[in-house]
């Protein structure tokens, strides 16, 4: 199960800093303006970047990316090639946001919102958890410690 943080510790040496999360439709306003907060706190510090997926259906990816360009941060967008998981697609990308970044964040949601129409998922099978709801950041943070970095889970 991943580590829930409440303090979003950016780490000596950490200037990369990945963002990732639920696209647009699994937020409320409340949980927006949550996760904006978050990312605005991220990336407080003029020498980090953010390392962003460029997300078609908007959300946190679009969130990181508004956000870095009002305060003046160096950007790294991997935009998928397509919409599918491979080939060229969400994976690979996801692959070059967890390479490209000293530390991922994923900022994940304990719960969808009524309106959601989308896929539901009783856990997120990527953790194996039921305290948030499934995203493909999850799976960018898992890869992302898999191959040596750190990830941080914020649960909003």
């Amino acid at each position: 199960m991943p580590t829930v943080s409440t303090t979003f510790k950016i780490l000596p040496g950490e200037t990369n800093i990945g963002i990732v999360g639920p696209d647009q439709a699994k937020f409320t306003k409340p949980t927006e303006a949550r996760a904006r907060l978050i990312i605005r706190y991220l990336l407080r510090d003029p020498k980090v970047s953010v390392v962003s997926g460029h997300c078609p259906d908007g959300g946190i990816d679009i969130f990181a990316e508004e956000i870095a360009e009002e305060l003046g941060r160096r950007q790294f967008i991997y935009p998928p090639s397509n919409q599918r998981w491979e080939p060229y697609g969400y994976k690979a990308r996801n692959i070059r946001i967890a390479k490209k970044s000293d530390v991922v964040f994923a900022i994940v949601l304990r719960e969808l919102p009524a309106h959601y129409v989308g896929q539901r998922f009783r856990i997120c099978y990527h953790c194996k958890t039921d305290t948030h709801v499934q995203s493909g950041g999850c799976w960018t943070a898992k890869y992302a410690e898999r191959i040596g970095k750190r990830a941080v889970w914020i649960e909003i």
